[in-house]
């Protein structure tokens, strides 16, 4: 039997000391060289010159954009839902982007496909529904809790407060309807009077109770409270639309066309320009034929 053997030429001192240098130079000599660049760019380093901050103004608004936007695409939604020729999934696929919109004419349509033909889209929509009801009733429950644990009149106020515009939620949501929204509104008014009993110049507990007895349709009641909440400081732009469509109710021309004639902070809606725009021209006609006269 014969044995190849082949010897391979080696540097043993030439290696080891190719590795002893390198493991010297990267933990020791590295780390050192990167503390005297910083040293250098210290001490001899360029001093840049601070620039101060000037005033920043406000950016540019443009009135209307998101809204109109978000009124086409929640109108092309409702299209889809609406028509037969389209499959049921892509219906219930529309149906669950409308549900990320969160409004309350989203509750609306959803309540409107009770009645479709679809059994698909019947059981989604009322799953949606349940689902908004639980939500606002299970803080109602918490706060309930909550109110039975109170034991001083500044935490019981707070509990009424939330009650009050929870249980009015559940009204502007319409996730109510029948005896269930009769029972909501009464609510509203047992805890929003609660409240006002305490603290009369709560601004918020005048404009839910507007709300609700104007949609009961006290609309004297409403009228007053809607005042109130003015008086009380509440913006301006949260109470002249209901005032304005209580007195329009009324047919109370005349102090709906004064109240928009002298109202400026609403000219940035773009959902009210329109009706700012036609009872300042009716006023102004008004006046004219007076002078007239």
């Amino acid at each position: 039997m014969m044995v190849l053997r082949i010897n391979y030429p080696t540097q043993g001192r030439s290696v080891f000391l190719f590795f002893s240098l390198f493991a010297l130079c990267v933990p020791v000599l590295g780390s050192m060289g990167v503390l005297g660049l910083v040293g250098c760019f210290r001490y001899w380093g360029k001093a840049t010159a601070s620039v101060a901050i000037g005033r920043v103004t406000d950016p540019g608004f443009r009135r209307g954009g998101r809204a109109q936007g978000l009124k086409y695409y929640t109108g092309n939604i409702h299209s889809i839902l609406a028509a037969s020729a389209i499959s049921d999934m892509q219906r219930i696929q529309a149906l669950f982007k409308l549900q990320s919109l969160q409004s309350r004419h989203t509750t609306k349509i959803f309540r409107s496909l009770l009645t479709d033909k679809s059994e698909d889209l019947r059981l989604v929509a009322f799953g949606l529904l349940d689902k908004t009801e639980k939500t606002i009733f299970s803080r109602i429950h918490q706060e309930l809790t909550l109110l039975d644990k109170a034991v001083d009149d500044e935490h019981k106020i707070e509990h009424w407060r939330q009650l009050a515009y929870t249980y009015w939620e559940l009204m502007y949501q319409q996730a109510v309807i029948g005896d269930v929204l009769v029972f909501a509104m009464d609510q509203v008014r047992v805890y929003a009077t609660e409240v006002l009993f305490q603290e009369e110049r709560d601004g918020g507990m005048w404009s839910i109770l507007g709300q609700v007895n104007f949609q009961a349709n006290d609309h004297d009641v409403a009228r007053y409270c809607f005042s109130r909440a003015l008086t009380c400081g509440l913006p301006e732009s949260r109470i002249v639309p209901y005032m304005a469509e209580v007195f329009f109710t009324q047919r109370d021309f005349s102090s709906l066309q004064i109240l928009l004639s002298i109202q400026t902070s609403l000219g940035d809606s773009a959902t009210l320009q329109p009706v700012l725009e036609y009872w300042g021209s009716s006023q102004s006609s008004l006046e004219s034929s007076r002078v007239l006269v």
